[in-house]
Formats: structure tokens, C-alpha cells, sequence
């Protein structure tokens, strides 16, 4: 059965179901609306699988139901729905609390719905379709910085829809790997519409071929790494998210969430949108950040070892530590296998308040590492209001027979 409701009887409801000169028949409404639901009961009905309640299993009452959770989703059959009804669901184990492997999964929840794990959260692999949806899924205690606690993780898989869930306490909010080949990448994944954290480091990452993947509507606070990562990723759209109200290392609970360690590679403050190649994967390519509110963060946005990077149109206020956009070959640990950057456009943003004391540029672009070090650029259209002693605009490099357009007729403040 095609999935579509069909209106084609007698009563099709619009107004040209009644004749112009025909009076309004509660009876017909009523008969109207009747075929209506019959048809989406029959759609409902055509749904692969079956919808499996929780509450089948798990009494829901904040005990630890560790194996009646594991039955729950060792029950699930290719394409079965399970379904989360209110309760607090806990559950203690070790490591990964449950796996899936290989199969196509659907997780939906209902308001209400909590399921609190002790260690790491639920982890997806070789699947051709997941979806998690509307899940609180908290960790029993607050998970440091590079201690490798996920909530959600998903590897080798396409077709992923992670949307309107509430994630908190772990290292990383939702992680996603992609394929180990680059001709084969994984694909299809949309991550929306989640409220991401209490997190040691990032809410949202994605890396390693993976291809067309819209990150967006993702409200992210409280968590001290960068806020959304991207690494290795084709085909991306990180559209109006919400990054704001990063840890800070004056706040109380600072050393919580570094899990007490010290050091340089420990974050001072949680960054904002990150492009670069740390682990030695290939550059980001044709990535769309746009639209989005970084507020309060060590950065805006940090792009290295691109190929078509498109900042346009974001809202930028209060940047604490360094640039706030930034395009960089920084030969160091974030960029191995010095991966040049190629063609960016930075445009129609607005920044407001850089809070760095010492000097630094609201919009940079250095790439100053051999010939290939940076294609065209263009920057323009953008309003700066950095309020301090800080520049518009910087960029230099090394620009051998390239070419870099500059243009920002908005800048106040200035000093």
C-alpha cells in the first residue's frame, strides 16, 4: 500500500466539497473527518514492523532495570519501533550499555521518558537506517574532559536521524564516524533539534567520511570543548544553532568537568564551530555554517584544511580568547598532514564584543605555509563591533598567484 492518505471519495475535505449554495451539515463534517482518520489509521497500519512498549519490560521507577532494558532492546526485530513511555529507566553496566550491529533501529520516547546509564550511552554500527528520537538520556554523574563517554555514538552507518532529544553528563553529547573509505562514505545523517549539555567536550562531532549531513536547531550549553566539530565530512550544513553559556574555568564546577586534570590541552572555556584535520583526516569539504548564535565561546568559528567553507549570516557576541572567525593552516597537532585550504567565503555576519584584552582580529585569514597555502578568499559585507582594541579584518599568507577579496564596510569601535 502506498503511503499517502487518498481523499478521492465523496466527502473531500475542502470547501469545494459543498456546493456554493449548500448549508454547513455537522453530520457530513462528521463522516468527513471519520474517512480522514481511517485513512491515516491505514496508513499507520502499512508501517513495517511493530511498535514494542517499554513498559513491557521495565517498570520505569528509577531502580535499576539494567537486564529488563537489555530484553527491550534485545526483542527488537528489523524495522520494530521501540517505543519509551514515561518512567525513569536506570541502568548500570560498564562501558557501552547496549549495541546495536547491523540492524535498522528505531528508538522513539514519549515526554517523560528517562534513561540514565552509568558509564557510556548507546552505540549504533553497520546500520542502514537509525533513529533516535525524542530520549532524555542522562549519565549517572558528570563525565570529564578526555574520558570518552558518549551518549550517542554511530559508526559506518547512513540514513541517521538523531532528533529532539536531551542528552547530558557525558564527554561527547552525540558522535558520529563515518566509513573507513572515502569512494564509500556514509551518508544521509541529520542531527536536530537536541538540547546538548553538561559535557566534558563536544556536544556534536562528526568525522571520518561522511557525506551530507545537516547539523541543525541543536541547542548546546554548559560543555568545554569545541561545540560543534567536524572533521572529514562532505556536504555539510550546520545551520541556526545555539551555542551559548560554555564551562569556564572560574566557574565552581570547572574542575568536575576537566575530571581534575591540568595542563595546556586542557580547555580554559567551551569553543564554538570547529573545522579541522587533528587526527589526520582529509579537509572538510563544502561546509555551510550559517545562521547560527555563537555566544560567550573561546571562538566562533575555526576552519583549517578545507576545500569550500561558507561562513554567512551568524550571530557572533562575546568572544572570549582569540578571533572569532578564523581560516588557519596552523601546521601543529590540529592540522598533521598540512592540508591547504581552498576557496572560503566569509560574509553578512554579524560580531558583537570581543572580550580578549590583548589585541587580536574579529575576521583572520593566515595561511602563510607554502605556495598552496591559500585559494580564493572572500570577506565581506560583515558588521564588527568589537568593542576594544581590536582589528576589523587581517589576512595574510602566502598568496602566490591566488587571490583574497576583502570588503567589510561595517566596522565600529575600532582602535
Amino acid at each position: 500500500m502506498a503511503n499517502h492518505i487518498n481523499f478521492t471519495s465523496t466527502y473531500n475535505p475542502n470547501l469545494e466539497a459543498w456546493g456554493g449554495n449548500e448549508a454547513f451539515d455537522p453530520l457530513k463534517m462528521n463522516a468527513m473527518f471519520s474517512q480522514i482518520m481511517g485513512n491515516v489509521a491505514a496508513v499507520e497500519s502499512s508501517i513495517p514492523g511493530n511498535i514494542i512498549d517499554v513498559r513491557n519490560f521495565a517498570p520505569g521507577d528509577g531502580t535499576d532495570q539494567s537486564a529488563q532494558i537489555k530484553a527491550f532492546f534485545d526483542s527488537a526485530q528489523e524495522g520494530d519501533i521501540l517505543l519509551f513511555t514515561p518512567g525513569h529507566y536506570k541502568v548500570i553496566k560498564s562501558g557501552w550499555f547496549y549495541t546495536f550491529n547491523g540492524k535498522a533501529v528505531t528508538i522513539r520516547a514519549h515526554p517523560g521518558a528517562i534513561l540514565e546509564v552509568s558509564d557510556q550511552g548507546l552505540r549504533f554500527e553497520n546500520s542502514n537506517h537509525i533513529e533516535v528520537s525524542g530520549l532524555t538520556l542522562r549519565r549517572t554523574t558528570q563525565a570529564g574532559w578526555a574520558k570518552g563517554r558518549t551518549g550517542i555514538y554511530v559508526e559506518n552507518s547512513s540514513n541517521v536521524i538523531l532528533q529532539n532529544n536531551d542528552i547530558s553528563k557525558f564527554t561527547d553529547g552525540i558522535g558520529v564516524n563515518g566509513s573507513t573509505s572515502q569512494e564509500n562514505p556514509s551518508r544521509n545523517v541529520i542531527i536536530r533539534n537536541n538540547k546538548l549539555h553538561h559535557l566534558g567536550e563536544e556536544p556534536i562531532a562528526v568525522r571520518t567520511n561522511l557525506a551530507f549531513v545537516i547539523l541543525s536547531q541543536n541547542d548546546c550549553y554548559r560543555y568545554l570543548g569545541d561545540g560543534i566539530l567536524i572533521k572529514a565530512t562532505w556536504n555539510v550544513f550546520v545551520t541556526t544553532n545555539f551555542l551559548h553559556t560554555p564551562v569556564l574555568s572560574t566557574d565552581a564546577d570547572y574542575t568536575t568537568f576537566t575530571a581534575g586534570q591540568q595542563g595546556s590541552n586542557v580547555p580554559k572555556v567551551g569553543g564554538g564551530i570547529t573545522c579541522n584535520n587533528e587526527g589526520g583526516e582529509t579537509g572538510a569539504r563544502s561546509l555551510h555554517i550559517h545562521d547560527n548564535s555563537v555566544i560567550g565561546t573561546a571562538f566562533g568559528v575555526g576552519l583549517i584544511g578545507f576545500r569550500g567553507a561558507f561562513v554567512t549570516s551568524n550571530f557572533f557576541s562575546n568572544i572570549r580568547n582569540s578571533s572569532v572567525v578564523s581560516v588557519s593552516f596552523l601546521p601543529s597537532q590540529f592540522n598533521p598532514n598540512d592540508e591547504s585550504n581552498h576557496i572560503f567565503v566569509i560574509q553578512g555576519n554579524y560580531i558583537d564584543s570581543i572580550l580578549r584584552s590583548n589585541p587580536t582580529a574579529a575576521i583572520e585569514a593566515r595561511t602563510n605555509n607554502g605556495i598552496e597555502g591559500m585559494d580564493i578568499g572572500v570577506i565581506s559585507d560583515n558588521i564588527v563591533i568589537p568593542n576594544g582594541n581590536h582589528w576589523g579584518i587581517i589576512a595574510d599568507g602566502n598568496n602566490h598567484q591566488r587571490q583574497l577579496y576583502c570588503q567589510s564596510r561595517h566596522c565600529y569601535g575600532l582602535e
